[in-house]
């Protein structure tokens, strides 16, 4: 019986020593790549703010287009988004989630018995959208290969094209704010197709960006935040798929000096100079400025694994499941042993015979 519980209590360290150092690896793994993987202190100051600030628009999808991990009450948060805000009509909303999530590496055709991207679809028709929700709309369900009708999703597109004005630019009707902001997420959207209307687009769309570029790297136009504007047109540069001899024309090195200008001490990036650093601007600036991810353009995300902290913070019953799954295993391992104990030990006396 002494040799028993010997193994037995062998095997439980063993299995406890695996288990916790796979815990260990798991959790600090993540800690020590976001640690290590930016290029300078200006990297790792973006991505602390992002970590620490509260959930915002595009919070997730800048941090992995970064190469770091969002922490758990991000995860937190868009797990509760996903799972009690299906049915939620705001379709700006449901696509920058959708976003986050496919950046996560969630599979939102699956949340709930629910396709979000069918959802998104169901909600509105293009028709319905502003400028701004067709834009994110497009991003959204052309940020993977979606189960979906794509013959529906270009209607999407057919209805922002037709939204563009004489001059290049999109904006939203009866207002004059964001022009360059709003033209260079049409851009993002649009990038997506190859054919002579959309690029003829594009191209008209980058000459007007161009027009109102000053020398100092700023737009004439009246925008809401130019650092964010800023950062924007650096990612229609970056999500082109083929040459456009006007975007071509615009100082990418330019746009990035000066878009440094808005970063302040704490890493974050303000809307205008001498503003203070918002949640908004330092999601754009950090997927305009900084990437560790392998393509170009940050909406696109197909192949996206889940992030660690998805994998290991976005259950926290998985803990104590495993927990009390460890903790059955054992018992049932002890039971067997002492069972076997028992019968070694009854055969055992069976073969010496009783005693005279």
């Amino acid at each position: 019986m002494n040799r028993t519980r010997k193994v037995f209590r062998i095997i439980v360290l063993v299995m406890a020593a695996i288990m916790v150092a796979t815990f260990l690896f798991g959790a600090l793994y993540p800690l020590v790549v976001s640690a290590s993987s930016p290029e300078n202190t200006s990297v790792a100051s973006v991505q602390s703010f992002l970590q620490t600030s509260d959930n915002a628009a595009l919070q997730t999808l800048a941090l992995v287009y970064m190469g770091a991990s969002p922490n758990e009450e991000t995860i937190d948060a868009l797990n509760q988004s996903m799972t009690n805000k299906i049915d939620y009509a705001d379709t700006l909303t449901l696509s920058r989630m959708i976003l986050n999530a496919a950046a996560a590496g969630y599979d939102v055709q699956t949340v709930k018995d629910t396709s979000l991207p069918q959802q998104l679809m169901d909600a509105k028709a293009p028709q319905q959208m502003s400028t701004l929700e067709l834009i994110f709309a497009l991003l959204a369900l052309n940020c993977q290969d979606f189960e979906i009708d794509s013959t529906a999703v270009a209607s999407y597109k057919d209805t922002l094209l037709s939204q563009q004005n004489a001059d290049g630019s999109f904006s939203i009707a009866g207002q004059s704010e964001d022009t360059v902001y709003l033209t260079s997420m049409a851009i993002c959207a649009l990038s997506h197709y190859m054919e002579d209307a959309v690029l003829q687009s594009i191209s008209n769309a980058f000459g007007y960006c161009q027009s109102v570029l000053t020398a100092q790297g700023a737009f004439s136009s009246a925008e809401t935040s130019q650092s964010r504007s800023i950062s924007a047109l650096l990612l229609a540069k970056k999500c082109l798929n083929t040459t456009v001899s006007a975007a071509e024309q615009i100082d990418t090195s330019l746009l990035r000096q000066s878009l440094e200008s808005f970063q302040l001490a704490d890493g974050s990036f303000c809307a205008s100079k001498g503003g203070q650093g918002d949640i908004e601007s330092t999601e754009y600036a950090a997927m305009a400025m900084f990437t560790a991810y392998a393509a170009d353009s940050p909406f696109n995300l197909r192949g996206i694994a889940p992030t660690k902290t998805v994998q290991l913070l976005s259950n926290k019953g998985s803990l104590l499941y495993y927990g009390a799954l460890f903790i059955g295993v054992m018992v049932i391992i002890y039971v067997c042993l002492v069972v076997v104990g028992k019968i070694g030990k009854s055969t055992q006396k069976r073969k010496e015979g009783p005693q005279s």
